[in-house]
């Protein structure tokens, strides 16, 4: 008995060294797909510009400059006290963009290893006045980061907020919620109308993020604490007896 347990352990050792070799190999390749990522801080060039240099500001981004508003509106917002209260903090938070830009580049990688298709896009980072429910907007060819959603858990600017909502409001959790939004519009499933659809969508999301942020904790990915994720583990055979009693599978509502 003993010898086969002996040969039982060498062989788990043997495909668990195999399939370390093969996850790292599978990460060289990725890391060398051609997809450089520079992020543009529209967000601290906005706020230093001065009124003769606007006109040249609003030349590559007129997106972010509607002609129906005057000029006057823009200088008058680079000098309001609470947009210099929010580049204060911003700045003190992300002293080094450098580490953010890394894990933005590694996740465009990814995505375009396992989708050739994938066009680099820009990155901005913009001011959104904390609106945490846009976050991240993604398009084919722009992407916009309200970077004041970033600022810490803890941060005075949400503290009138929940606390589901408060405690992904921080730096790391940039990348992951471009990965969210990249799944949302890859998966194909627009209509989800019982509980067992959301789950599955929720699940093909995770699967994609899990492709995608390999070095990510598993509990950021899914927008949850460490103990959140601990606790869901533990009871999950307690949630699903609830869901299965209560036959919320094929709720609707």
């Amino acid at each position: 008995n003993l010898g086969k347990l002996s040969c039982f352990g060498a062989l788990y050792l043997l495909i668990s060294v195999f399939s370390c070799e093969r996850k790292s190999a599978l990460q060289k390749e990725i890391q060398a797909v051609p997809m450089e990522i520079k992020v543009e801080r529209f967000d601290q060039a906005f706020m230093k510009i001065k009124a003769e240099h606007l006109p040249y500001l609003k030349m590559p981004y007129p997106f972010l400059f509607p002609k129906q508003t005057p000029d006057s509106v823009f200088l008058k917002r680079t000098q309001d006290p609470i947009q210099k209260l929010i580049q204060a903090s911003v700045d003190s938070v992300f002293v080094n963009f450098e580490s953010t830009e890394l894990d933005l580049r590694s996740l465009y990688k990814h995505i375009k290893y396992y989708n050739p298709s994938l066009k680099k896009p820009r990155l901005i980072t913009v001011f959104s006045d904390v609106d945490y429910r846009n976050k991240v907007i993604v398009t084919d060819t722009i992407v916009l980061i309200g970077i004041d959603n970033y600022l810490g858990t803890e941060h005075v600017f949400y503290r009138s907020f929940y606390q589901h909502i408060r405690k992904n409001l921080k730096k790391n959790q940039i990348v992951v919620d471009l990965a969210d939004k990249y799944a949302s519009k890859m998966i194909n499933q627009p209509v989800r109308e019982i509980f067992l659809d959301e789950l599955i969508y929720q699940g093909k999301k995770i699967y994609l993020k899990d492709l995608w942020l390999p070095k990510s904790e598993e509990h950021s990915k899914i927008g949850y604490t460490a103990d959140e994720l601990n606790w869901a583990e533990d009871n999950e055979f307690y949630i699903w007896q609830y869901f299965i009693e209560n036959e919320l599978l094929y709720e609707n509502n």
